[in-house]
């Protein structure tokens, strides 16, 4: 048997080994349903969105300032901590 052949063969079973039984290799599968379910996430809470955008004439009181929403030196000593978490030593 030639080196080519035996290459090949080898090939084949390592292929065979990682597919669906649909043929498709479990990466490319996995990333396509990966791909679907962010369609469907975002679409959903796009359509959401659009649903219940004008059900509220005013909204919340508390939310005009956003001084109330955005509490700006816990989110930067938050933030900062975060980052200094991360880096490495």
């Amino acid at each position: 048997m030639s080196d080519l052949a035996v290459e090949t063969s080898a090939t084949l079973e390592a292929e065979e080994h990682h597919a669906t039984s649909t043929g498709i290799s479990n990466e490319k599968l996995a990333m396509w349903v990966f791909l679907g379910s962010d369609c469907l996430l975002f679409g959903a809470l796009i359509s959401t969105y659009l649903l219940l955008r004008h059900r509220s004439e005013t909204g919340p009181v508390e939310l005009r300032d956003p001084s109330h929403v955005y509490d700006i030196p816990f989110t930067s000593v938050s933030s900062f901590v975060l980052l200094m978490s991360s880096t490495p030593t």
